[in-house]
């Protein structure tokens, strides 16, 4: 499955990750973390149905709180229980 382009997808980490460090850009957040969402789980949700998805993040995708990705643009943090719990190896 194609997730999402690698050089947008970047571009995205580094731009979440500025405005989650900003304390009023909560607009920035939602969207950008919509736009993650759409680029990383909504791709392979169809193969995931029912079953837990295990994700080990690795380089940017590691500095980044997955639990912040949204469903939708509005102030849901839902990500249809798809974030991860943190991995005890890391």
């Amino acid at each position: 499955v194609m997730v999402a382009d690698t050089n947008d997808l970047a571009s995205c980490i580094k731009q979440f990750r500025f405005y989650l460090a900003q304390p009023n850009e909560n607009h920035a957040v939602r969207q950008l973390g919509h736009k993650l969402y759409q680029q990383l789980f909504l791709p392979i949700i169809p193969y995931i149905g029912d079953k837990e998805l295990i994700i080990i993040p690795d380089g940017p995708m590691a500095t980044i709180p997955f639990e912040a990705f949204l469903e939708q643009k509005k102030n849901q943090k839902s990500v249809r229980s798809l974030c991860p719990t943190p991995n005890p190896a890391t």
